[in-house]
Parts: C-alpha cells; structure tokens; sequence
C-alpha cells in the first residue's frame, strides 16, 4: 500500500478517484468495445459496458494504482479510503465489497500461478462481465465454461489488462495536487470538500 502524508483524509482519497475516473473516461469505451467485439468473435455471452463495468474498471485502476508499496493503511485510512472512493463510485458496499473481491483472488488466484496484477484482471473479467445472448442461448457471465475461456483468451485478458492499469503518474499527480489545494483543519474538517476539491 502506499503511503501518503494525508490517507486519513477522506478527500484526498476523493479527489484521486476523481482523477481516475475522468482520465478512464477517455479511455474505457474503445478497450470496451474491443473486449466485446472479442467476446462476440468467441461467441463468449458477455459484454463490458455501462456504470457496472465503468465502476469495476476505475475500481481495478485505483486498487493498482494505491497498493503499489509495501506499506498498508490502518483502520482510520482505510475508512478514509473507502469514503472517498465511494464518493465517486457509489455506495459504499459496493467499494468495501469490490476491494475485498480483489484482496480474495490475490491470495487465492482464480488461475494458480498469477500475479498481484493479473489477479486484479481477473477480478474485472468476472465481476465487470455482463450476460449478453448468443445465438439465442441464456448462458451466465458467471458459467465456469465462460470464465475459463475469458480468463485464458490472450486478447481478451491483454484488453482487460489495459482496463485495469492505471496511468502511473495519477497517483503524484494527485498528492501534489491534493497538497495545493489542501485548506486548514477546520475547514477541511466542516466544509463540503467539493468547494475546495474541485474547481
């Protein structure tokens, strides 16, 4: 996990979401649309697209781009964490539940042998996966037979990888920003953060 000066700061947390999100908005519909065209060329009955898959992708980038240390948050950090992030991607179940997600395959990869990040690609193919019909059949995202060939397909996983890797700069990127914008403690601590935030 990294470290910063201010992770018990719900905000900071806030505005590198934000970041990650607007940056992913760029760039997430062409990887998604390339992900479905491979799904459709397997005849794989899933799709990416919508805020669910949205909400998964920035969440991948975000877990990348925070646990890139050696270092881990305490109890007050890692509540400011999942604040922050769940002002930006919704309710706050959704974020402990998707980083506990991702946690659970890095300790027990769903493919043996895997790696902290491709575990994290394999997170998002699972859970961002959305049923589609093909050729009239019902088939779940979720059907074992599906996710072996999501999880094994190069292209797909090497599309999914790009989903998944956050621009490496963000995380600087927002810790200076954060750090300009950064008020005194009573307004940090009474205000709305997005006064401030966010111009």
């Amino acid at each position: 996990m990294r470290e910063v000066e201010f992770s018990s700061e719900s905000a900071f947390w806030h505005l590198l979401a934000r970041r990650v999100e607007r940056e992913s908005a760029r760039s997430l519909p062409n990887l998604f649309a390339e992900l479905n065209a491979r799904a459709v060329a397997l005849r794989l009955p899933v799709a990416y697209s919508g805020p669910h898959a949205n909400a998964w992708a920035v969440l991948c980038r975000l877990f990348a781009l925070t646990h890139g240390g050696d270092g881990a948050l305490d109890r007050k950090g890692l509540a400011a964490m999942k604040e922050g992030f769940s002002r930006v991607l919704g309710p706050a179940p959704f974020v402990a539940a998707g980083l506990e997600r991702i946690r659970k395959n890095i300790e027990a990869p769903a493919v043996l042998g895997r790696s902290m990040e491709e575990s994290v690609v394999d997170t998002f193919l699972i859970k961002a996966a959305a049923t589609t019909l093909v050729e009239g059949r019902h088939v779940p995202a979720g059907d074992p037979s599906v996710v072996t060939e999501c999880l094994h397909d190069p292209v797909i996983f090497a599309l999914a990888g790009e989903v998944c890797r956050p621009r490496e700069a963000a995380w600087d990127e927002a810790v200076v920003e954060y750090a300009r914008r950064r008020p005194g403690w009573f307004k940090r601590r009474f205000s709305d953060p997005r006064h401030w935030l966010f111009d």
